[in-house]
């Protein structure tokens, strides 16, 4: 599976549903997991939480779908504002698919550059 292969992550509000943004993290944590490095335990971790993230919101999905697309976007929301307080933008960028954009907005307003 190649980049363009993966479902796309959600580039505005409007495009974000539990099921989209559930398939595009489920799909880049197996990207993460079939490409890491022999012994990458920061691609483990990540490819653990993306996956982790997806089951959360395909069960929410399931048990309350009226709150489902709120919360699914309120987290898309979270990977928008750039990296939590102490994270290095390069890692903002390796752990959220559809981030990169991140680090060239934190690279032209002086912050941290990949």
């Amino acid at each position: 599976m190649t980049a363009d292969e993966l479902a796309p992550y959600p580039v505005v509000a409007s495009e974000v549903t539990a099921d989209s943004l559930a398939r595009s993290l489920q799909e880049a944590a197996a990207d993460w997991h079939a490409n890491r490095a022999p012994g990458d335990a920061t691609a483990d971790v990540a490819a653990t939480a993306l996956d982790g993230m997806a089951f959360l919101l395909r069960s929410l999905r399931m048990v309350a779908p009226d709150l489902a697309d709120r919360i699914a976007v309120d987290a898309w929301k979270r990977t928008q504002d750039g990296p939590p307080e102490g994270w290095p933008a390069h890692e903002m960028a390796q752990a959220v698919p559809g981030a990169a954009h991140l680090v060239a907005s934190s690279a032209q307003s002086g912050g941290e550059a990949a």
